[in-house]
C-alpha cells in the first residue's frame, strides 16, 4: 500500500476543515446589504408603474373620468386617449428597469429622467396638473435616490 504524498495529506486536511465553505454564494446574492436597496427601488418603481399603467388605461378607455377627477377642463377625447396611450407606453418601456435595474442602467436612468421631466411639465401647466406634478416629482426623487443607493451597494459588494 502506497503512502500518500505530503501535499495530498495537507490538501485533504484543508478540504475537511471549515476554512473553505462547502457552498459558494452566487454573485447575484452577495449578501443582504447589497440586495435590500435594489428591492426598495423595485418596490417604489413597481408602485409608480402600476399607478401609471392604471392612469393610462383609464385615459385610454374612459377619458372623461380622470380628466373630471383632476378638474383639467374638457380636452378633446382623442387627445386624452393619446395621452393615456403614451403613459401606458412609458410604463411598458420602464419594465426592464423594474426587472433588472442594475443591468438596465440606461433604461432606469431614462425612465427616472422622463418622470422628472413630466413632473416639471405638469408643474408649468398649473391648475389641476399640480397633483400630477407632485406625484411625478416625488416619485422621480425617490427613484433617483433609491437607485443611487442600490448602485452604490452593488458597487461596494464586489471585491
Amino acid at each position: 500500500m502506497a503512502r500518500p504524498l505530503k501535499g495530498e495529506t495537507i490538501m485533504a486536511t484543508v478540504l475537511q476543515s471549515s476554512a473553505i465553505p462547502a457552498v459558494i454564494e452566487p454573485a447575484s446574492s452577495r449578501g443582504r446589504a447589497a440586495g435590500e436597496p435594489v428591492e426598495r427601488f423595485r418596490r417604489v418603481m413597481g408602485i409608480g408603474l402600476a399607478i401609471d399603467a392604471l392612469l393610462g388605461l383609464l385615459l385610454l378607455f374612459w377619458p372623461g373620468g380622470p380628466v373630471a377627477l383632476l378638474d383639467l377642463g374638457e380636452p378633446a377625447d382623442p387627445l386624452a386617449r393619446a395621452a393615456g396611450l403614451m403613459v401606458l407606453g412609458l410604463a411598458i418601456f420602464a419594465l426592464p428597469a423594474l426587472i433588472r435595474p442594475l443591468r438596465q442602467r440606461m433604461t432606469t436612468l431614462l425612465s427616472t429622467a422622463m418622470r422628472a421631466a413630466l413632473g416639471v411639465l405638469f408643474l408649468l401647466a398649473g391648475g389641476g396638473f399640480l397633483w400630477l406634478s407632485l406625484y411625478q416629482l416625488a416619485l422621480a426623487l425617490a427613484q433617483g435616490l433609491l437607485y443611487w443607493r442600490a448602485w452604490l451597494a452593488d458597487l461596494m459588494s464586489k471585491p
